[in-house]
């Protein structure tokens, strides 16, 4: 049975097919902003027009205390924070077409903090504007394993999902619930899932894409982006459209159990409660040639959140991940 959601019904159109990246230029018009601009100005700059506004749209709340946070963090947390604006920026750019709550006017400042965002990123880790978004990948991305490298032949590489396959596991997040839009109905559908869970990619570019892994359209994690880095992969539980467990159970990727950060990070920005959430973490280890996932205690998303959310947990890396 096909949901649509209680929202407007100028969000029930079909996505686009193409989504921001970090190497997409912007238009030649748009200035970035030359410093962090102070909260009060940033507020008064995104003021929406309407009071319930910024109460409406979490993700630029959560730009808000973006701001706050990054004018008194210092060395490795200023990097990280200022990774995180610029990944969250460029959420809102990506869904603000589509989501209601994203006031178009709203746009501007957005992306001019965007820019500031990556300039700044860009003067951090002295490289070119231009080479940015593959420092992001080193810095923030998750390569496949050797596992996963290995197991994907070319004649497997063929078969990875296209840009446009791909848009039927995009994840569409409306107050709280998880979506898919169905082309054929021209509506979205609430995400469910059976006790196995559904297998999960988080892109560079802060986009979540959901399917069952191990089917006959995505028979890997390295399917949704083509092998490209990720920030995590893994599978996630639905109930009617609402996130009830994470866990990082990806042998193609192998990502760190902290790598989930990222993916609370991305759920709490979308407006969901991370306390409703139960984080499964995964340390893998080898047996032979046989690579085996060994399950530590569940814990809550806020729990996890409270005990990995600092900078250098959240960089923290596998042994098969390039260092900087």
């Amino acid at each position: 049975m096909v949901e649509k959601p209680d929202i407007p019904s100028r969000t029930n159109r079909p996505p686009a097919s193409t989504f921001r990246t970090p190497s997409t230029p912007p238009p030649p018009s748009t200035r970035s902003y030359s410093e962090l601009p102070s909260i009060a100005q940033w507020r008064t700059e995104t003021q929406p027009g309407r009071p319930a506004g910024r109460a409406n749209d979490p993700v630029l709340r959560t730009m808000d205390d973006l701001i706050e946070n990054l004018r008194s963090a210092e060395d490795g947390a200023y990097l990280y924070l200022l990774g995180q604006l610029f990944f969250t920026t460029m959420s809102w750019l990506n869904h603000f077409k589509k989501d209601p709550r994203m006031v178009p006017e709203c746009r501007t400042p957005i992306l001019s903090l965007n820019l500031f965002a990556g300039n700044e990123l860009a003067k951090k880790l002295q490289c070119p504007l231009e080479k940015l978004a593959s420092k992001l990948q080193q810095l923030y991305g998750v390569n496949m394993s050797p596992h996963g490298v290995d197991l994907d032949t070319a004649a497997v590489q063929k078969k990875y999902l296209s840009a446009a396959r791909r848009e039927a596991y995009r994840v569409f997040m409306i107050s709280g619930r998880a979506y898919h839009y169905r082309t054929r109905e021209k509506a979205f559908r609430a995400i469910r899932s059976d006790v196995n869970g559904l297998g999960f990619a988080l892109s560079m570019s802060n986009e979540l894409f959901v399917g069952h892994v191990g089917g006959l359209a995505v028979k890997s994690h390295s399917f949704f982006m083509g092998g490209l880095p990720v920030q995590c992969a893994g599978h996630m539980w639905f109930e009617g459209g609402r996130v009830t467990k994470v866990c990082n159970s990806s042998g193609h990727y192998k990502p760190v159990d902290r790598s989930m950060v990222k993916v609370l990070n991305y759920l709490r920005m979308n407006g969901l409660v991370l306390s409703q959430i139960t984080v499964e973490p995964v340390q893998f280890k080898k047996v032979g040639k046989n690579v085996l996932g060994q399950s530590a205690d569940d814990v809550r998303g806020d729990v996890f959140m409270k005990n990995n959310g600092n900078w250098k947990a959240i960089l923290a890396r596998a042994k098969h991940q390039p260092r900087l």
